[in-house]
């Protein structure tokens, strides 16, 4: 195997590793992981799960992904300096 390929098949589980991905959709449910099959289903439920997976792996990025659609926010959404990204996100 080239030298490149072999680098590439061995780092790409590590960059895969380091990244989480919450999904949100008006059809989803809160009762859901978040994942693209799960997807939660408002914004607030998602702020909660990115403060979860910050604290369990903090070197990992976060990406909250909203599907299209309307999401009706029925109380203040209160995001703070624990829900914003780092310079090195």
């Amino acid at each position: 195997m080239p030298p490149l390929r072999l680098l590439v098949v061995l780092f790409l589980p590590l960059s895969l590793a380091a990244q989480i991905e919450i999904h949100v959709s008006p059809t989803g449910r809160d009762t859901a992981d978040g994942t693209l099959r799960s997807p939660v289903a408002t914004l607030e439920r998602a702020a909660a799960l990115v403060r979860v997976a910050r604290e369990r792996r903090p070197e990992a990025a976060v990406t909250v992904s909203l599907a299209p659609g309307d999401y009706p926010v029925l109380d203040t959404l209160a995001l703070t300096a624990a829900d914003s990204g780092t310079a090195a996100a």
